[in-house]
């Protein structure tokens, strides 16, 4: 057999690479490098977010920042990878179609989730926070539209932070130190209140409840509105102190910081500010400037300042002697001022309690000392908001009647704190600015909502602005704790109110409720719910009953004066009993009691603030003995010192006062008069206040233009509909 020959020889392959086995999915990772990319991503992406949280403390960066760059690292991680699966193995220098078909889809993915996780946070609340809303979460805007309350407001509004700071516990091993921890959380709170308008803070007088009844986070922040609430303790020992804090969203119930501040005592002094710096930049809001200036470096002063704040809130509470109660906070705040003679805020404190104790005690030397320590702030502190205000109350209470300056508006458009507040309540009135003052109180009572008192001036000033059925609203939408005090007001308003306006309601529930709350009281009801049971009883014209209250009252405690009126101060029940003997055609009884009005003028200082008071007092006591023309002889002169363009919400007092004694003196033209303008302004008196008021329906009965108005404002009541 021949061989084949050489041209029919298969010629070997040329360039023909040996068959290669197809490579694992591990195999193609490492080929591609792709654990070296993540490793990579991740440890630049991990010094990336701690240089940024470096940053952000320094510079007091908003937690949106900080949210924002997490996610966006997230997201990025997909695309690192996918760039190491084109360019980990091989060095390309340009992007494939394919390569950019996916990043663009990664980046269409990543931008949608951005939006969806970060979005929210920047946006209006979600659901769960709408829970725990408040009705009145609105902003505070200028005026409030007639026939709206704070929660249809709060409906168009948008969400503001809403922060609950728990009084903090004390841990120190000395148990006198507490007030350190309780005036450290009062500062704290009232920093945060100061200094950023974004943020709602809850007073401290709401807060204190839950010391005594504490109850979950979650509890608390549903009862008052809170989105998010902080808990803290503080620990002082020797010179050092410890402030502890953690702040908790209220809406998922997760910690969003915490924070231990280890501070020499001296340096805590300014802790306040620093917790607020760091507050602010967890819940993304912009920090105002510090204008609460003027505090101390002596840890001793301090201790002084902060004992006295604590013990003038509590002032009046544990119904002690409040004179010696006034005379233990001026002795604490004077001590401050002697240790250190530039602690401005001191010198604030000091002349703003002299300024209210006047009103109790009448001291013209506490005036005289309050308008020095007032002084030498001004060098220490100007354009300080809080001395602002002390001046503008000083101010008022040397010479009523005075203007409101742009800067005195200015130091009270933002305050929280109730007792500012009281001063511009009373300031806004006495320029007869009422919608203004009920948009403070909105303001105030939203902050305040275990304030009973805030929280009956702002149910008055629906009326004096002619809006009751905006009153009766907010008497179930106002968020307020569920107390028996708070209960019986309600109960109280809801049974007022429609009386007042429409005549319609039941008077005899309002005396009902009110003997409720004389049964049911552990100590006895106290002189003034006393008193206003027995004038409801008048109202009624049940004289007989009211006077035998009032007697039993006498009878019982000794009492001879009610705390009456925030306008008027203390109040002798023989004003009541001289109108009801009147009422009674008692002549002598009426005489009886000019006489211990007389006693009771004789023994009460006059104050500037009240001194109107103490006139109609003298008027009023001048009728029951019978010398008619003397009495109108002082209220037409106490009429004419009080005109409504320089003082109207005491002018709303004098008109009232006045024309109860003109009527019963034979002036009924001038008295009528009064009414009829009392009956149109606001801050004035509701329609059946006046025509159904035998104080002034007895005495004027034949008198024509009564009979006229008396007319008009039962045709008005007619037409009034509350529902």
């Amino acid at each position: 057999m021949s061989e084949p020959s050489a041209s029919a020889r298969p010629e070997p392959a040329a360039n023909v690479p040996p068959a290669v086995t197809p490579l694992g999915p591990w195999a193609r990772i490492k080929e591609h490098k792709i654990i070296q990319w993540a490793l990579g991503y991740l440890a630049a992406a991990l010094a990336l977010t701690h240089a940024e949280e470096l940053i952000a403390h320094a510079f007091d960066w908003p937690e949106f920042i900080s949210r924002t760059l997490i996610v966006v690292l997230a997201l990025g991680l997909p695309v690192a990878i996918t760039l190491a699966w084109y360019h980990g193995h091989r060095a390309s220098r340009h992007v494939s179609g394919a390569e950019a078909s996916i990043l663009a889809v990664l980046l269409l993915i990543g931008a949608g989730l951005l939006w969806a996780l970060v979005g929210p946070h920047e946006a209006a609340p979600n659901a769960k926070v709408a829970e725990h809303s408040s009705p009145l979460t609105a902003p505070v805007s200028a005026s409030v539209p007639q026939g709206l309350t704070t929660a249809d407001l709060a409906s168009r509004a948008t969400r503001r932070p809403r922060l609950a700071i728990l009084p903090f516990e004390n841990l120190s091993p000395d148990p006198a130190n507490a007030f350190f921890a309780d005036g450290l959380h009062e500062e704290v709170l009232a920093t945060l209140a100061q200094r950023a308008p974004e943020l709602e803070v809850i007073s401290r007088t709401t807060m204190l409840l839950y010391r005594a009844a504490p109850k979950p986070v979650e509890t608390i922040a549903r009862e008052l509105g809170a989105t998010h609430v902080i808990e803290g303790s503080v620990r002082r020992a020797g010179q050092r102190v410890r402030l502890t804090l953690q702040l908790i969203d209220a809406r998922t119930d997760a910690h969003v910081w915490a924070q231990d501040y280890d501070r020499r005592l001296v340096d805590a002094l300014t802790l306040q500010s620093e917790v607020a710096a760091a507050v602010a930049s967890q819940l993304s809001i912009k920090l105002g400037r510090d204008t609460h200036s003027g505090l101390t470096t002596d840890p001793d002063a301090y201790d002084l300042y902060l004992k006295a704040r604590l013990a003038k809130r509590n002032l009046g509470t544990s119904h002690s002697d409040i004179p010696a109660e006034i005379a233990a906070i001026t002795d604490l705040l004077e001590q401050a001022i002697r240790r250190d003679p530039r602690f401005a805020q001191a010198h604030v404190e000091l002349a703003n309690h002299l300024i209210r104790s006047y009103t109790f005690l009448g001291d013209e030397h506490s005036l005289t000392r309050a308008r020095d320590l007032l002084a030498t702030a001004q060098t220490l502190i100007p354009g300080d908001s809080g001395l602002t205000i002390t001046q503008a109350m000083y101010n008022y209470t040397t010479d009523v009647g005075q203007p409101l300056t742009p800067a005195v508006e200015a130091a009270l458009a933002d305050t929280q704190d109730s007792l500012n507040g009281q001063v511009a309540a009373t300031l806004y009135g006495q320029a007869g600015r009422f919608e203004e003052t009920h948009v403070l109180y909105e303001r105030l009572v939203h902050a305040d909502p275990a304030s009973l008192f805030l929280l009956e001036q702002y149910i008055t000033n629906f009326l004096d602005i002619r809006r009751p059925r905006d009153a009766l609203r907010a008497l179930d939408t106002t968020v307020s704790p569920r107390l028996p005090a708070f209960d019986l007001f309600r109960r109280l308003s809801r049974a007022c109110i429609p009386y007042r306006f429409t005549g319609r309601a039941d008077l005899e529930s309002v005396c009902r409720t009110l003997s409720d709350s004389f049964n049911e009281a552990a100590d006895g009801p106290s002189p003034s719910t006393t008193i206003l049971r027995a004038r409801n009883l008048v109202l009624g014209r049940r004289y007989a009953e009211a006077r035998s209250l009032i007697d039993s009252l006498i009878e019982k405690s000794g009492v001879t004066s009610s705390s009456g009126e925030p306008t008027t101060g203390p109040q002798p029940v023989a004003e009541d009993l001289g109108w009801i003997a009147l009422l009674m055609n008692d002549e002598p009884a009426a005489r009886r009691q000019s006489e211990a009005i007389q006693a009771f003028l004789a023994r009460t200082p006059k104050t500037n603030v009240l001194a109107w008071y103490g006139t109609a007092l003298d008027a009023e006591s001048r009728l029951f003995a019978g010398d008619h023309a003397r009495a109108i002889a002082i209220a037409q002169e106490l009429v004419a010192s009080r005109p409504r363009d320089k003082d109207a919400w005491t002018w709303y007092w004098v008109a009232q006062y006045s024309a109860r004694i003109l009527a019963w003196a034979g002036a009924g033209d001038r008295s009528v008069e009064l009414l009829d303008n009392l009956s149109t302004v606001q801050g004035g008196l509701p329609p059946a206040r006046i025509t159904r008021d035998p104080l002034f329906d007895v005495p004027l009965a034949r008198n024509t233009h009564w009979q006229a108005l008396k007319a008009k404002l039962e045709a008005q009541m007619a037409a009034t509909k509350l529902e």
